[in-house]
């Protein structure tokens, strides 16, 4: 008897050990939010990089890129993320709570992951015979985006080291424009993916304008908005 009263005391205690554990764990969505963090996260925007991070202190967080000026950026429930232009080069960021830079974090932000070669990209895109403009099988060598325009209506803007594309972002701003259809099938070609997966994701776009709209095809980070008439369509990796 004695025995028996004991086992049943322990699977008693057990019991309850295990419930004040499960009661006391929080999903991650609830898990506290750090005081301040920032890291490299990744970023939608064929041109732009960004940091993202938390702050439960002020409205505002403050930034240096190398020894540029100091900039700030907002924070909104306890979330905030610094927009920077793409680029070739590795950037040092300072992060800081405090106007003054004190007790910073240190953030490194690397050059995009590259996305397709110059060459195989222009000759897909040029070999759909799509429109009469050229895509340069070599791009000029610069750190930041370039700008190449098709159309007083299309912009590609190409973040590349001459012989390699590390992001593309295409801008029409007229997305009911004739030449929506042709610049989207010549850019599904460059990529090689099919013309019909790229031009679903615009549509859907179309029909939630406003809102985002991403999908990974054959290893391509895609993104589609339509924001008023004007339609961006964004590849990264």
């Amino acid at each position: 008897m004695f025995n028996k009263k004991v086992t049943i005391a322990v699977a008693s205690l057990a019991f309850l050990l295990t419930g004040c554990g499960n009661n006391s764990s929080k999903p991650s969505s609830q898990q506290p939010v750090k005081p301040f963090s920032a890291k490299v996260t990744p970023s939608d925007d064929g041109i732009k990089q960004q940091i993202s991070g938390s702050s439960t202190k002020g409205d505002k967080v403050y930034y240096q890129v190398a020894d540029g000026q100091k900039d700030t950026t907002t924070v909104k429930n306890k979330k905030f993320t610094i927009s920077l232009p793409a680029a070739l080069n590795t950037r040092k960021v300072t992060v800081s709570q405090k106007q003054n830079l004190s007790k910073p974090i240190k953030v490194t932000v690397s050059k995009p992951t590259a996305v397709i070669s110059s060459a195989k990209f222009a000759k897909g895109f040029n070999g759909a015979k799509k429109m009469d403009a050229k895509m340069p099988t070599k791009m000029p060598k610069l750190d930041r985006p370039m700008n190449i325009m098709f159309s007083p209506v299309t912009t590609y803007r190409i973040l590349s080291n001459q012989t390699t594309i590390y992001s593309i972002q295409l801008e029409i701003t007229d997305v009911a424009s004739s030449e929506t259809k042709a610049n989207i099938g010549a850019t599904a070609a460059g990529l090689g993916i099919k013309n019909a997966d790229l031009t679903d994701l615009v549509n859907k776009a179309k029909k939630n304008k406003g809102t985002k709209q991403t999908k990974d095809i054959n290893g391509y980070h895609l993104t589609t908005l339509v924001d008023g008439k004007k339609l961006t369509v964004n590849v990264t990796k």
